[in-house]
């Protein structure tokens, strides 16, 4: 399959016995950076978990099969994972430990495992038969331990988490990251960017240099808003509160904002955080040693990888958008929750509608009809096919036309392509290197997004 990157095809044309010369064929249609890969399907079931079904997940996997973060790394800092969970076996995870020196994966908490398994974990069924997995399972994990699950002062952690803020910037271009995960906070309720009455300002503003170099550079981070509640009002903790951090809070099953949440004006989006179905693991309690699925998971922790998650997905779907573009769409295609209690109002995510919409803003032609085909330009022997969209099961039209007869010759083909008579009567399905002979007229092509090549 291709990615969903946007690929060109191209055709190549040799005059036939009566083609004039110099007439021809199409096309070399060329992108930016194509790419022909497999790409992980996300599995179909009929019945998610509430968690899944809320924020429109299970719609998405059906719509977009073929988005899942793959080719992208994501980095999660945390306590570290564990993996021979049922979520994260066969997964390649690369591995630092900021904590100490343990050069094998490990979790000794479980919230790091936690939030990997959310993030980007296999699928699973429940004991109560509900579907789950993770929000972008085909993504490359990188793990960073930063936390031991025991330390709770925030200038230890917020330490860690600037030495391996360092390692990212160093290496984010190498394993192609697009986003951090971190689900943490420092404890301490915020109501502005300027970080106003910070008891740790000179490493938070260190911090906040890091990140603006990461948002600059186009990895999204995302933060937890905090499990404060009513006890610090309007408030939510750093690194959710930076300027370049985007902060999810949590919603119960009723979509309401949890009481437990933060949910100060600074927070971005809301996601299911409470009693959620989802990943965990047990280290410390030999009772629960083999219990990797809970119903109980609560914590604005939880919100995160659902957020982080989804700004992977969008990503895919165009590796220019700015991690800004990506929480716009985000914020523009949730459906609004206002909180009692502040006044303020954020959205609950839709990842469904915000594929849809991200897909839309990066196919910005609608050539998705005969009538609406866009006309292949030529340079000399050469037409060259543009803006595809080989993302999900959207169809794009071309259409062009040979003067004189004509032996076309495909190279690069886009994923389906499909060759029409002026009538819209099918002639062929083309593949790489595929030549057919042509008499003067006019033709049309169709690329379909997400299907397969062979």
């Amino acid at each position: 399959m291709f990615s969903s990157r946007r690929v060109g095809s191209s055709l190549h044309s040799s005059p036939g016995s009566s083609a004039g010369r110099g007439r021809a064929p199409l096309a070399k249609a060329v992108s930016d950076n194509p790419l022909i890969e497999s790409l992980e399907s996300r599995l179909l079931m009929t019945t998610w978990n509430w968690n899944a079904t809320l924020i429109h997940q299970d719609q998405a996997a059906t719509n977009f099969p073929t988005i899942t973060g793959v080719g992208e790394s994501v980095v999660v800092m945390d306590t570290g994972a564990y993996n021979n969970h049922p979520s994260l076996t066969g997964k390649t995870i690369l591995w630092q430990d900021f904590v100490g020196s343990t050069t094998t994966v490990n979790d000794t908490d479980g919230h790091g495992t936690a939030m990997t398994g959310t993030l980007a974990g296999n699928a699973f069924t429940f004991t109560d038969g509900t579907f789950g997995q993770g929000i972008a399972p085909g993504v490359n994990l990188i793990v960073l331990k930063t936390d031991d699950g025991v330390t709770n002062s925030w200038a230890t952690q917020g330490a860690r988490i600037s030495n391996a803020l360092d390692w990212v910037i160093a290496n984010r271009a190498t394993y192609n990251i697009v986003a951090i995960n971190l689900s943490t906070g420092s404890k301490q309720g915020f109501t502005d960017t300027a970080l106003t009455g910070d008891r740790n300002l000179a490493l938070d503003q260190s911090l906040s240099a890091k990140f603006a170099t990461l948002s600059a550079a186009g990895v999204f981070v995302g933060a937890a808003a905090g499990n404060d509640g009513a006890t610090k009002p309007n408030t939510i903790e750093y690194p959710a509160a930076d300027a370049n951090v985007y902060s999810s809070s949590s919603v119960n099953s009723a979509g309401a904002i949890s009481t437990y949440a933060s949910r100060g004006v600074l927070n971005d989006v809301l996601a299911p955080g409470e009693n959620i179905v989802a990943p965990y693991y047990f280290p410390a309690d030999p009772n629960l040693s083999s219990t990797y699925y809970i119903n109980f998971a609560n914590g604005t922790s939880f919100t995160v990888p659902q957020m982080v998650g989804t700004a992977a997905l969008i990503k895919q779907i165009n590796p220019n958008f700015t991690p800004a573009q990506i929480m716009a769409i985000m914020k523009s295609t949730g459906t609004n929750v206002t909180d009692p209690t502040t006044g303020n109002t954020f959205p609950v995510l839709n990842i469904n509608a915000a594929l849809q919409m991200a897909e839309q803003m990066t196919n910005s032609l609608n050539n998705h009809s005969f009538g609406t085909a866009t006309a292949i330009p030529f340079s000399g022997n050469v037409a060259q096919l543009s803006n595809l969209t080989s993302i999900s099961l959207t169809r794009d039209f071309y259409s062009f036309n040979l003067p004189a007869g004509a032996q076309i010759t495909f190279v690069d083909t886009a994923p389906s392509l499909n060759l029409y008579d002026v009538n819209g009567n099918l002639i062929s399905n083309v593949d790489n290197g595929r030549s057919i002979s042509l008499a003067a007229g006019n033709y049309f092509l169709t690329a379909d997004g997400g299907a397969t090549t062979t």
